[in-house]
């Protein structure tokens, strides 16, 4: 079984969202963190020329 049984979905999402954002920030703190967020930079700024 899964250790997440019983716990709700928005729940594991939220987790999830939490883990990412301190991840994030941490990365930002060292020299070649710039690099590994990049390409994910350049996606969100694609994504948002095509909700604009």
């Amino acid at each position: 079984m899964s250790k997440f049984t019983g716990l709700s979905s928005s729940k594991i999402g939220l987790t999830w969202l939490m883990v990412a954002a301190i991840v994030t920030i941490i990365l930002w703190q060292f020299p070649w963190g710039s690099y590994i967020l990049y390409p994910f930079s350049i996606l969100i700024f694609w994504v948002s020329l095509n909700i604009a």
